[in-house]
């Protein structure tokens, strides 16, 4: 327990007023955010407590993940708007002995009972935002920003344990905090992997980059892997695939050291089965225990015949498995699913997942359907906190007739835009003809000149993320739909739309054809946010549901910095982008670049020290990131270049979805014929 539980008084303006945001208005968003960040700050008195264990850290019900996510948000708050009224405070809060610990990797002594593997990660995306900007560090004792978030990438990957899921690391840090120590979530993991993108971004190093590409391909390798791990002897057996096909096949044989089978699929643009060349090779080849199918394709987006299908079941010597994957199935015609023909083929296993058409790819789960004796193997293997609690709620609801509902609505909406690109992709210049994708929520089409273009990847796995954020918006309006329909929302989670909204906001310095689809969803969003902040006695205090066109009643440091960071991300267009390699040079004066803008709010208390005069200074405005010669638009140099486009997007991902910072297991078996 903390020593301390500050009621926090509400200053009376003398003018009772709310917030109203021109979001077109580069005063007024500033204005605004001024006014919510004085109001997150007042949550803060780490400073003049007088207990110095308390520097940098909240007062009861927070937790002090949540104090590192304060100072990133107020980061961000300087970088956007120039207001450096709180800069001290968060040098002093980042770098107080107390948090950074003996080793300056934020592993503090004093937080060993609530130190979590993921709190690592939210002090980590604070100090490595300090980083890349150049934000200065007056004392030379203490090392640099990046230096320190170096120390944080190598205690949790330090951590990064083989010994089950063939990777991950664990929630907990300490066996003493029971709550954790056996399961690996995704916050955690997602907070490894942002890190080492922006690392290998920051520094130049190829490790860093291939640390990211690492945690990413093992988060999604999951339920492959569990099948391989239940049917195959490693160095012995084999499984069949059929490519060009989804790549976590081939990567998670090669991790359990089984061998690969190749049939190649049809050549476009059928890309079907090669249903006697399969059957060959599976009276030939020994030791093939899988046969790995995927319906409709990826990359090809078409469905195989089920007449294939069959055939390949129905082999007369062969008794291993068919695994099916279905992930887009729900983009296909009706009735093309062959989830039901487990009841009449033991040896058939159909994976499916709330990942497509559900847009919940950040929770990781799916289903499994297949035949009792297969499901009981499963679910051996599963580990004992294998989903959590949130995972759980937001698959309810997904499963749910209002879940349905929202789902088939967007189905809907999305193969409408598939055939309109059908119909409007052949007509720009460079691109040919269709190649697949009738079936999918995705095209597949020739691009007629790739001289000289890179290896996009990244990019598009950020895009892809963008779409499955969209689930998060009811009416253009961020909302938490695990809790918020039915207020039920605990303390962490009325933290994590602010979470989504920075990593939303930050992936278009470097990938700035996300920008238009971002401002879609979040101005709106910014717009309804400073409308709920028109409560309490001084009408600026911030509600937790948006959607409801002014204030409901719900204040806490979570409404405030949720409104903070999808407001102030407003200004990324006049904002500098983060700094990469070479650029990065510790700043040593205690000067601040900036303006210092007086609260909108007027104040009778110091919270945050004298007011000092200081110099005017623009940061600069937001460019197109080059370095070197190199340019991330359309010619993204190398993954140490590009990972920070998708795992500064995709760490978001990893820390919303969850619902709970201390929920998600990466290391889970899908159960059969259930979403739970």
């Amino acid at each position: 327990m903390r020593l301390i539980c500050r009621i926090i008084g509400m200053v009376v303006p003398s003018v009772v007023w709310a917030m109203s945001l021109d979001s077109s208005s580069s005063d007024s968003i500033r204005n605004v955010a001024s006014t919510i960040a004085h109001g997150a700050m007042s949550y803060y008195n780490g400073n003049v407590s007088g207990q110095p264990e308390m520097v940098g850290d909240l007062p009861d019900p927070y937790y002090w993940w949540q104090a590192g996510a304060l100072w990133g948000a107020m980061l961000d708050y300087y970088h956007f708007t120039g207001d450096s009224s709180y800069n001290d405070v968060v040098i002093q809060a980042l770098t107080a002995p107390v948090n950074t610990g003996p080793q300056h990797d934020y592993n503090p002594p004093e937080h060993f009972d609530e130190l979590g593997n993921d709190d690592l990660g939210f002090w980590g995306f604070a100090v490595m935002a300090a980083a890349e900007r150049n934000f200065p560090q007056p004392d030379p004792s203490v090392p640099s920003w990046l230096t320190m978030a170096l120390n944080i990438f190598n205690a949790l990957s330090s951590r990064w344990d083989t010994t089950t899921c063939r990777g991950g690391v664990y929630w907990q840090v300490f066996a003493s905090n029971p709550n954790g120590i056996n399961y690996k979530n995704s916050v955690t993991n997602g907070g490894l992997f942002q890190l080492a993108a922006r690392i290998a971004r920051a520094t130049g190093q190829q490790g860093y980059a291939d640390w990211a590409a690492k945690v990413w391909d093992w988060c999604i390798e999951i339920a492959i892997d569990a099948l391989l791990r239940c049917f195959c002897i490693p160095a012995k057996d084999r499984i069949l695939v059929c490519p060009p096909t989804y790549g976590m096949y081939s990567v998670s044989a090669q991790v359990n050291d089984v061998g690969l089978v190749k049939v190649p699929l049809q050549p476009a643009p059928e890309f079907g089965l090669d249903t006697q060349g399969i059957c060959d090779a599976l009276s030939r080849e020994k030791g093939v225990k899988l046969a790995y199918l995927c319906s409709p394709g990826n990359p090809t987006g078409s469905l195989l015949a089920k007449e294939d299908v069959q055939k390949i079941l129905e082999h007369p010597t062969w008794n291993g498995v068919v695994v099916l994957d279905e992930a887009y199935i729900d983009f296909a015609p009706e009735g093309s699913s062959l989830a039901e023909w487990v009841t009449e083929w033991p040896n058939l296993v159909v994976m499916q997942t709330l990942s497509k058409a559900f847009g919940m790819a950040g929770i990781r789960l799916g289903a499994a359907f297949t035949s009792e004796p297969i499901a009981r193997l499963l679910n051996s293997l599963k580990a004992p906190y294998n989903i959590s609690s949130p995972t759980s709620a937001l698959a309810s609801y997904a499963a749910s007739e209002k879940g349905l509902q929202v789902m088939r609505a967007n189905r809907t909406k999305i193969c409408a835009q598939r055939v309109r690109l059908l119909a409007e992709l052949p007509k720009i210049n460079g691109v040919g003809r269709l190649r697949g994708g009738e079936a999918s929520n995705f095209l597949l089409f020739e691009i007629l000149d790739t001289a000289g273009n890179p290896d996009n990847h990244w990019a598009d796995r950020a895009h892809k993320l963008l779409e499955a954020a969209a689930y998060f918006f009811d009416n253009k309006i961020l909302y938490e739909p695990a809790c918020e329909p039915n207020d039920s929302c605990n303390n962490d989670m009325k933290f994590l739309k602010g979470y989504l909204a920075r990593f939303m906001w930050q992936p278009t310095y470097h990938l700035p054809s996300l920008l238009p689809q971002v401002k879609i969803l979040l101005e709106p969003s910014a717009v309804a946010a400073a409308q709920a902040c028109s409560g309490g006695e001084n009408s600026v205090t911030c509600g937790q549901k948006w959607n409801i066109g002014g204030f409901d009643g719900r204040a806490g440091l979570g409404q405030q910095m949720c409104a903070l960071e999808t407001i102030q991300g407003l200004l990324i267009g006049e904002s500098r982008s983060p700094l990469g390699d070479g650029e990065i040079d510790p700043a040593r004066h205690a000067g601040w670049n900036g303006r210092r803008t007086a609260p909108t709010v007027p104040t009778n208390q110091s919270v945050f020290g004298p007011e000092e005069d200081v110099d005017v200074h623009n940061e600069g405005g937001h460019q197109d990131e080059t370095s070197g010669g190199r340019t991330t638009i359309g010619g993204l140099a190398s993954p140490s270049w590009i990972g920070v486009c998708a795992a500064t997007l995709a760490g978001s991902y990893y820390i919303l979805v969850e619902g709970l910072l201390h929920a998600g297991a990466c290391c889970f078996l899908y159960e059969t014929t259930s979403f739970l």
